[in-house]
């Protein structure tokens, strides 16, 4: 069975300079990322804006979530990768589900959605501790279900439409 694109993605992240201060940083698909520590979210300075960590020391650290694909956290002005950078050939395997996202190629709103479902549900396979050629046999294995899942529906929707 495929695996679904998960709502929510955690990581847990200690601070530099601040021994024994870790955060939870919480991504979904839907929401903006939040950050948490001894799972309280952490206030910002203002509305969309960065985070405020308070230390046991009256220090403060600000801290950003920043990219999508390649995932990072900023303090106070330093970057930190939380997520492993995907390689070019991995970019590649990812974004094959596009094709079906492409309007007068495939089929409008629902290669779309199929389509954009798929790169994130790859971004999740892609990143999978899994040797390379298991990733990408994965990468590509998911694209033809999601191919085939697009043709399913599309033939069922056009069948009951001409009755």
């Amino acid at each position: 069975m495929l695996p679904i694109v998960p709502s929510v993605s955690d990581y847990t992240f200690q601070i530099p300079d601040a021994a024994g201060t870790a955060v939870e940083i919480r991504t979904s698909i839907w929401k903006v990322p939040q950050i948490f520590q001894d799972h309280q979210l952490l206030p910002r300075q203002r509305r969309g804006g960065p985070f405020v960590l308070a230390l046991a020391d009256g220090s403060q650290r600000i801290l950003r979530v920043r990219g999508t694909l390649n995932m990072s956290i900023e303090v106070d002005g330093r970057t930190y990768p939380l997520e492993r950078r995907l390689t070019t050939i991995e970019y590649v395997f990812v974004a094959l589900p596009a094709i079906l996202a492409i309007p007068g190629f495939t089929g409008g709103a629902l290669g779309f959605v199929i389509g954009i479902a798929g790169i994130l549900n790859n971004v999740r396979l892609a990143r999978r501790d899994a040797p390379t050629l298991i990733r990408v046999a994965t990468l590509i294995g998911a694209t033809a279900v999601y191919v085939v899942l697009y043709v399913v529906i599309a033939v069922a929707f056009i069948t009951v439409i001409n009755g």
